[in-house]
């Protein structure tokens, strides 16, 4: 039923078309996306497409399930507040919220099927609700929602492809091949002047000027790939270059991976020898 279907319907059938229509907004929202246009932050809020389809799941829970019946967050297995519920693990993929969040709003509908609008709601944490209240908070929150997702989309959409086509590059890092990071680190630090220690993993190092943001990485050997990069390259959509370096025939030395500490990455070989880490950092 649409919303124009609905208008001479019971009001309470007008309330829910308008949910079910934000609802396929925010699980639309996602049509098309790589997992990292997914998962990519514009702002400072870090708010991702991903997160709030995520954090839509959250809400559904809270509203049919904690306030329907009145059983704890721990026990329905969601966050204790909404902020937790947008952040992201490394098990979160498009197929995998998006099948959470379709199955929360079956579920919701289901709880309230035989309910009425003055049907009171008491597991809430302000008290005791009527449905028709928590209707409209809903339908409030899930319309701000399909806009920020809205905004977040066209913005992702727009700066996914460059206009004369190739990689999107962010930053271009030096990966300088060492003995062992402890015993090197002094020279940039001290003599270069980059002594922000971005992280240490042991094996791998980051080190910036807080002056001017210049920096540098210091490698021993690579985890997990075969062989260490020469540079380090960061792109928003590390997906889409992936595809376009194998589109071109470019030797993939380290397949499309997210690694274990949290980045997600590939290794290609230049046509020179160079070995070029392509990768996108966790926001």
């Amino acid at each position: 039923m649409s919303a124009d279907s609905a208008i001479g319907s019971a009001l309470k059938a007008q309330f829910e078309v308008f949910i079910d229509e934000h609802r396929a907004g925010l699980d639309g929202c996602l049509d098309g996306l790589t997992e990292d246009q997914a998962r990519r932050s514009l702002g400072p809020s870090r708010t991702t497409l991903l997160g709030l389809v995520k954090h839509a799941t959250f809400v559904e829970k809270v509203w049919f399930d904690e306030a329907v019946t009145a059983r704890s967050r721990a026990e329905i297995g969601i966050p204790a507040t909404p902020d937790e519920s947008f952040e992201l693990t490394e098990r979160d993929t498009i197929d995998s919220v998006r099948a959470a969040h379709r199955a929360a709003c079956e579920a919701s509908r289901a709880a309230t099927a035989d309910l009425t609008l003055d049907d009171v709601l008491p597991g809430n944490r302000r008290g005791p609700l009527p449905l028709r209240w928590v209707y409209l908070h809903v339908l409030r929150e899930l319309a701000q929602h399909c806009g920020h997702a809205d905004i977040l989309r066209e913005q992702i959409l727009a700066a996914g492809t460059p206009a004369s086509g190739g990689v999107r590059v962010t930053r271009v890092i030096a990966d300088l091949p060492v003995a062992d990071v402890e015993a090197a680190k002094s020279f940039y630090t001290d003599y270069l002047g980059l002594r922000t220690e971005e992280f240490n993993m042991g094996w791998v190092a980051r080190y910036t000027s807080p002056d001017t943001g210049a920096n540098v990485q210091l490698v021993t050997h690579d985890a997990a790939a075969p062989e260490s990069p020469a540079i380090s390259v960061l792109t928003p959509d590390v997906d889409a270059a992936y595809a376009e370096a194998q589109e071109r025939g470019y030797e993939i030395v380290h397949p499309l991976s997210t690694e274990p500490w949290g980045v997600r990455r590939f290794f290609v070989r230049a046509p020179d020898g160079t070995v070029v880490n392509i990768v996108r950092h966790r926001d």
